[in-house]
């Protein structure tokens, strides 16, 4: 979390404008079929704004898609959901993480000590719920991770009655299955088996980005940079790796 404020600290302080609630509608496209800008709505007022640019990056991950096929690109995003439990850290009082494989299926899966609970976690499975909705965990998702805390720690006798919260994220994870060389579309990878490496698209003025991960998103940013460059009048050596953060204490204390 604290890294996510100070990534949006420093684009703030670099003349850029963080805003909450507004949702990119839609591309907007010239007499050439090239991206110009995007329509946004504000999810509050329902007020809508058409912003131009000379280059709109679409980083946002599971809907990535839903920009990409307004201009006639195929699905590539196939969202993955991991869920986790929240237990009471004197019902499984584990001092430092543990990773150990689940019955079941051999996949790896976790208990960590945080904050005064333990966190037991994470699936890996196809998500079906609405991408408007906030993900949430499935019944069958608890039954697996309890299975896989008692098989470890047999004495625990962990319940879901144990349980005081959960949570979900969804990963924007670019299916092998999404390449034009793959023979097979019917029999899609196992989930665990998608890798989960970034994918950047050039497509006539509208650069994507998806996959990865938080902690390679310096690089990441970099690829974009690099892809976007010439609509931006740069050279793609123009932007390198440096210093993440300037050393000020104004942005740490605000973070």
């Amino acid at each position: 979390a604290r890294l996510v404020l100070r990534v949006l600290e420093e684009g703030n302080r670099d003349g850029g404008v963080a805003i909450n609630y507004l949702r990119a509608e839609q591309v907007s496209k010239d007499e050439n079929d090239r991206v110009t800008g995007v329509l946004l709505k504000d999810q509050l007022s329902a007020e809508q704004f058409e912003l131009q640019a000379n280059v709109v990056i679409n980083a946002a991950g599971v809907w990535t898609d839903e920009l990409r096929q307004q201009l006639g690109e195929n699905k590539v995003i196939r969202p993955l959901r991991g869920s986790h439990l929240v237990l009471p850290q004197w019902r499984l009082p584990v001092a430092y993480s543990v990773s150990f494989f689940h019955p079941k299926d051999k996949r790896p899966v976790f208990a960590f000590p945080w904050e005064g609970v333990t966190v037991v976690g994470t699936t890996d499975l196809d998500h079906k719920q609405s991408s408007r909705d906030e993900s949430s965990i499935s019944a069958g998702e608890v039954a697996y991770l309890l299975a896989a805390v008692n098989q470890q720690f047999p004495n625990s006798l962990i319940s879901e009655s144990d349980v005081i919260a959960t949570y979900s994220g969804v990963r924007p994870v670019v299916s092998k299955h999404s390449s034009k060389q793959e023979a097979d579309l019917s029999k899609p990878a196992k989930p665990s088996d998608e890798k989960r490496e970034h994918v950047v698209w050039d497509n006539r003025g509208m650069v994507s980005v998806a996959g990865g991960k938080l902690t390679t998103y310096r690089l990441i940013a970099l690829d974009v940079l690099q892809t976007a460059a010439r609509y931006l009048n740069r050279k793609p050596e123009d932007f390198k790796s440096s210093t993440h953060f300037p050393e000020t204490d104004h942005v740490m204390a605000s973070a």
